[in-house]
């Protein structure tokens, strides 16, 4: 059996949150400005590093993506991961795990930002082992805007 080598997506592979990048993708700054404003406690507490990065970003998550029908949600994600995450890569890093694949270690990415634009933008790379929440979906093939760990 190969060795896992486990390596975080945000901070190490690409600067900063790949969550708030993926925000600032599909909203407006002003749409952002209100969503900061209606958690201004939450906002606070993130600013003053009180509220991890990842809470907070759910805390959002949940406003701009309950009721939005899967479909959209899935293609703005795809469309993310292929056009802007590559925008954050550390491209050292980013080589560093791929001399380790050709060396047959099995990589695993460990990521706070949702599987919808994490898992197009690791099969690029050929990376299929992944850890991340998921964005739960209703009956109906809408968001419910919670996030699911995995």
């Amino acid at each position: 059996m190969s060795k896992i080598q486990h390596v975080p997506l945000e901070d190490y592979l690409i600067h900063g949150d790949s969550t708030e990048a993926f925000m600032r993708y599909c909203c407006t700054d002003t749409f952002l400005w209100k969503l900061y404003f209606k958690h201004f406690a939450d906002f606070l507490k993130y600013k003053l590093h009180v509220l991890r990065s990842n809470s907070f970003y759910q805390i959002l998550l949940k406003d701009l993506l309950e009721g939005m029908p899967q479909t959209k949600f899935e293609s703005m994600a795809t469309e993310f991961a292929y056009t802007r995450l590559d925008n954050f890569l550390m491209i050292p890093h980013l080589n560093h795990v791929l001399a380790l694949k050709s060396k047959g270690v099995n990589v695993q990415i460990e990521s706070t930002g949702l599987m919808a634009w994490i898992r197009p933008w690791c099969e690029k790379y050929n990376i299929t082992n992944i850890i991340a929440p998921i964005a739960e979906v209703d009956k109906g093939k809408h968001l419910t805007g919670r996030i699911v760990k995995r």
